[in-house]
């Protein structure tokens, strides 16, 4: 399956060993997190992103006890 994204942000994401290819998006590889991004041509020069960020209860990544404050 092919998707149409700009080449310059295909070329940027694939250069940086921080991000792998899934398909229109780009997945984040180096933290605890799930993050990926994508991108889009816009009317103008620039590109429009599309980031999305899953982090994991704090409890659930530290060997510590999470206070109720936090």
């Amino acid at each position: 399956m092919t998707h149409d994204l700009p080449d310059r942000f295909v070329r940027s994401f694939e250069g940086h060993e921080a991000f792998e290819r899934d398909g229109k998006w780009f997945d984040v590889t180096t933290t605890k997190f799930d993050g990926r991004v994508t991108a889009v041509e816009t009317d103008d020069w620039d590109l429009a992103y599309t980031l999305e960020v899953r982090a994991p209860m704090l409890s659930s990544v530290t060997a510590d006890t999470v206070g109720p404050a936090v």
